[in-house]
């Protein structure tokens, strides 16, 4: 147990760490960027969350699924198609939008340019996840914190001095894709002395059908995570304006404690978990990690709210009585978030794909339904409170499903 909560505490730190990345970059691009620059930033950070799982196929995920079914050539196939994949599928949506004359980018109000940048930051952070899950299932914590560290310092770094010479969401879009291909370049070097060689077009062909099926039906659960948030953004955008959705990007960033802390737990527990999770034996174990998340994630939320409402203004330039009820409510999410991603990595443990792709167009087509009901009574803030609504419905739904599948298992 005590094994478990130092590694939490490693992952969890290692994670933060990225996740600087936005903390750092709050009061440097709030004081720079009017709001509707901020704005534009907050959307395609957001495109890049929706079209990394698709262009990856959640490529990561399946990997973690049957990682210890894996043999070593099988690894290096699945690290060739995590290369070509994404390329191939980010080469084509370029061609289809060059020869569509920007239909594509304009239909989702990006430009040519945009979209084209919005697609190689998506390619290599999927790639970049790809690394990071190997590092997590070789159990290399300090390469894995390295990363991070090499991100978050070039990613900082290189976005202060690009603002000195343009005052725009170009300066940290570029900033971490130059931060992106260094670390792809280091995670290829690193495959390759623990692997042998990252490329093995034979065991990639061999895996192809197996992989792209597991990620297609991994694929919807995967983009629910992303959709939401994306699509509380274009509608508060389209129904109310874009300042607005730069209020949402901000109350999002002061949650990042509570879901920093529960990916540290989920990446220190998965591993044991996917090794325990058909063993009846295990089964205590199982339920202890349990409580543990279920005491210690509203805790920390309501310290996050608290936290997050005082230090606000000392992080950013706009009026806090603007951002307070943002902040109080993205604390909310975060919290109703990590019970569900405790029931979503078990569900997934024991493969239940099928069950998750349908509890996720629920989740997505839920959100938008309470969206489109709240931002024209309540604004902004009415996308926040359907997040939540949203969110308590899919847990609610999950755990039913994951006490279903318990008590099975005990008969």
């Amino acid at each position: 147990m005590l094994a478990l909560l130092q590694k939490a505490i490693y992952y969890t730190f290692s994670i933060g760490t990225e996740a600087l990345i936005a903390a750092a970059l709050l009061p440097i691009l709030t004081a720079r960027l009017v709001p509707a620059d901020y704005g534009v930033w907050v959307l395609l950070i957001a495109y890049v969350s929706f079209f990394r799982p698709l262009l990856h196929l959640m490529l990561p995920d399946a990997l973690r699924m049957k990682y210890f079914q894996y043999a070593t050539k099988d690894i290096q196939g699945i690290i060739t198609i995590g290369l070509l994949l994404p390329t191939a599928f980010a080469t084509a949506i370029v061609f289809a939008n060059l020869l569509s004359q920007n239909f594509l980018a304009n239909s989702i109000g990006l430009s040519g340019r945009e979209l084209a940048l919005v697609l190689v930051f998506a390619v290599l952070h999927g790639f970049y996840y790809l690394v990071l899950a190997l590092l997590q299932f070789k159990e290399k914590p300090r390469l894995f914190l390295a990363q991070q560290i090499i991100q978050t310092i070039i990613t900082i770094g290189l976005t202060l001095i690009l603002l000195q010479y343009e005052a725009s969401w170009t300066a940290p879009l570029l900033a971490r894709i130059t931060a992106l291909i260094i670390n792809s370049l280091l995670g290829l070097l690193w495959i390759r002395s623990v692997y042998h060689h990252f490329w093995d077009i034979d065991s990639a062909r061999r895996l192809s059908k197996n992989v792209i099926s597991t990620g297609l039906r991994l694929l919807p659960a995967g983009l629910a995570v992303v959709i939401v948030p994306l699509s509380d953004r274009m509608l508060v955008t389209k129904l109310i304006g874009v300042q607005e959705t730069s209020f949402l990007g901000i109350g999002a960033l002061f949650s990042l404690v509570v879901s920093i802390f529960v990916s540290g737990l989920i990446h220190a527990w998965q591993p044991i978990l996917y090794k325990q999770i058909n063993n009846v034996e295990s089964a205590d174990n199982i339920d202890w990690y349990s409580r543990l998340f279920f005491i210690a994630i509203p805790v920390l939320g309501l310290i996050l709210a608290f936290v997050g409402v005082t230090i606000a203004p000392l992080m950013m330039s706009y009026d806090l009585a603007l951002i307070k009820p943002y902040i109080i409510v993205f604390s909310l999410v975060a919290v109703i978030d990590g019970y569900y991603q405790h029931n979503y990595i078990i569900l997934k443990g024991l493969q239940k794909t099928n069950l998750l792709a349908i509890l996720s167009v629920i989740l997505i087509v839920s959100n938008i339904g309470f969206d489109l009901l709240l931002i024209p009574l309540h604004g902004g803030i009415g996308s926040a409170w359907g997040t939540v609504l949203a969110y308590v419905l899919i847990t609610i739904l999950s755990g039913y499903f994951l006490l279903k599948f318990k008590r099975q298992k005990k008969h």
